[in-house]
């Protein structure tokens, strides 16, 4: 494959191998605070990514019944049972 680079810790990259040393350099002189600041807006992005994804996978769910679905997938059927309760409870108050 023209253009990949095969690196053993990580597989095949678009990288070409001096550009990878000098990113790599690069991270390890990087303060931790800002190696997490970077890693956290990227879950943040992964995160918001999936979600949309979902979100247009049912999209003739209203926005709390998808909320509960993804809770229900990732979180197992009895935390969005108590979340769905919950929210049942506080829309009769109001």
């Amino acid at each position: 494959m023209r253009g990949l680079y095969y690196r053993p810790r990580v597989g095949l990259i678009d990288t070409a191998p001096a550009v990878d040393r000098m990113l790599t350099e690069g991270y390890r002189r990087m303060p931790p605070g800002r190696k997490l600041a970077q890693a956290s807006a990227l879950t943040r992005g992964v995160f918001a990514a999936a979600f949309a994804a979902f979100r247009a996978r049912h999209a003739d769910l209203s926005d709390q019944d998808v909320a509960l679905l993804w809770c229900r997938q990732r979180y197992g059927d009895d935390l969005a049972r108590r979340v769905a309760a919950y929210l049942e409870a506080r829309q009769a108050k109001v």
